[in-house]
């Protein structure tokens, strides 16, 4: 029982292999025609994408810091012009040029007296106190009264004020080690222009909070921090018990100048800060590149896509920021639907392959 020549071929384990080799070939070729430009294409769109969404988050979230930035300006100014005005009025101008021996006998100090309190009324939820404080630093008078008779040469707003022909504004300090204020101060003088005292209110801190909540979008994932020149958080939207930390660790000089202004109390510098060095090397640079991305958070993991702009009445900075994850939300998606697009595709062409692969390759062999 022979078998023909032909038979033996066939029964030749590698030509029994061709037709399913070159059909295979067909349908891989297929593949790699029509898989290849899809997957360039939607590589290419979702680059696309994501470069769009980051040019429309750093336009979004950088007009988002420059108007949180005059939100704060504006209110600076306007207190501070109000702060002004308010020196000039002539009872405390009068009580203050009166020979100290015989100011507590007169009207003035009666008329001083209800003049600060009306002024401390203006904002019975931020102002904390109105003063009239003398050349040496005594307080005189003020709507605190446990804050009478006592010394504040020593504090930041004195030593300013007094070398400033302006109204100034300290930036958070403590007032004790629970309460944290800003001062606004201005500059008392008598008719022949000699200085005579201060006119000094203490303001909450948490004023600043709420101008800067006001000016923020209704959205619930914006954060912003208010900073001082050394890094020290005076605001902090997303975590307020950050408040009076700065970034990362002060030097020794930067420290002891934070102790003695009280924006720091006298602890370690470490559990006054926040350890997060591109954060704070990042903000070094912002004048150069005011948007960039980095962990802001030391509580939540994730970066943030950040702005930062800049105020023109004091030397602080607005970080204002968004997860870097909701900007990139649509590019995941996209890139989702890309995939499942792909793999779509991959399965009908395999299908729609085979089948003319099949019709290519049976007449070829036969």
């Amino acid at each position: 029982m022979s078998q023909s020549k032909s038979e033996q071929t066939q029964n030749i384990p590698g030509k029994r292999n061709t037709p399913t080799s070159l059909q295979t070939r067909l349908v891989i070729f297929v593949l790699f025609t029509a898989l290849i430009p899809l997957i360039i294409t939607s590589t290419l769109n979702s680059r696309q994408t994501q470069q769009s969404l980051t040019n429309a988050a750093e336009i979004s979230l950088r007009s988002g810091a420059q108007q949180t930035a005059n939100s704060l300006d504006a209110f600076i100014k306007t207190t501070l012009d109000s702060l002004r005005v308010e020196s000039q009025f002539t009872d405390f101008s009068a009580y203050l040029d009166s020979p100290p021996a015989l100011r507590s006998t007169t009207i003035r100090q009666t008329r001083a007296k209800d003049l600060l309190d009306k002024l401390g009324k203006k904002d019975t939820v931020n102002i904390i106190s109105y003063a009239l404080v003398d050349v040496d630093g005594t307080v005189l008078l003020d709507t605190l009264e446990g804050n009478i008779q006592t010394n504040e040469s020593g504090n930041e707003y004195f030593t300013r004020a007094r070398i400033s022909d302006q109204p100034i504004v300290t930036a958070v300090t403590y007032f004790d080690e629970k309460t944290t204020i800003i001062v606004f101060a201005s500059n008392i003088y008598n008719n022949n222009g000699k200085l005579i005292g201060i006119l000094r209110a203490n303001y909450q801190s948490s004023i600043l909070q709420q101008v800067i909540s006001n000016s923020v979008d209704e959205t619930p994932d914006i954060s912003v921090i208010l900073l001082d020149q050394f890094n020290i958080r005076m605001a902090d939207t997303r975590n307020p018990e950050f408040i009076l930390k700065s970034i990362v660790p002060l030097n020794l000089v930067d420290y002891s100048i934070a102790v003695t202004a009280r924006r720091f109390l006298n602890i370690s510098r470490e559990e006054q800060a926040t350890d997060l060095p591109e954060f704070a090397a990042a903000l070094k640079n912002a004048k150069k590149s005011p948007f960039f991305t980095t962990d802001i958070n030391p509580n939540l993991p994730g970066e943030d896509s950040i702005a930062v702009a800049f105020l023109q009445t004091q030397p602080w900075s607005v970080a204002y920021s968004r997860p870097t994850s909701i900007f990139l939300a649509d590019v995941q998606r996209q890139t989702q639907n890309n995939t499942l697009l792909v793999i779509g595709t991959s399965i009908l062409v395999t299908i729609i392959g085979t089948l003319i692969a099949g019709t290519l390759s049976n007449p070829i062999i036969a």
